[in-house]
């Protein structure tokens, strides 16, 4: 089964994706697995800015390995469809908790990836 979260939620910089896939989350280990393709088609692209940015002004680079990263709901079907008016009470609980996290621990950015995201 794969894991709710992976990295450090006291580090500035958070992805959250939708949620498992369903025909892969047996498969994966964590959210948004290295092998995703969102990983290599834009975040790589964003971090590479990111990682100029802090390396001119610093001379370090940012260890990536600490990123947090979720979904914003564990099972897809706990998602509302694209015309759906109402959100079923275990989405809205999911979506609570993720705000409530995201409040707390105040990430500097936040990279949401997905539709429902």
């Amino acid at each position: 089964m794969m894991e709710r979260e992976v990295g450090n939620r006291n580090f500035p910089l958070w992805l959250i994706g939708d949620s498992n896939p369903p025909q892969w989350q047996s498969f994966l280990k964590t959210p948004l697995d290295p092998r995703h393709p969102i990983r290599h088609n834009i975040l790589t692209a964003l971090l590479n800015v990111i990682q100029d940015k802090v390396y001119r002004a610093s001379r370090i680079r940012v260890d990536t390995s600490n990123i947090y990263i979720r979904n914003s709901v564990d099972d897809p079907a706990k998602k509302p469809t694209q015309t759906s008016n109402q959100w079923s009470k275990s989405a809205e609980s999911e979506i609570s908790g993720l705000e409530n996290l995201i409040r707390t621990y105040k990430p500097i950015m936040l990279f949401c990836f997905g539709a429902f995201t």
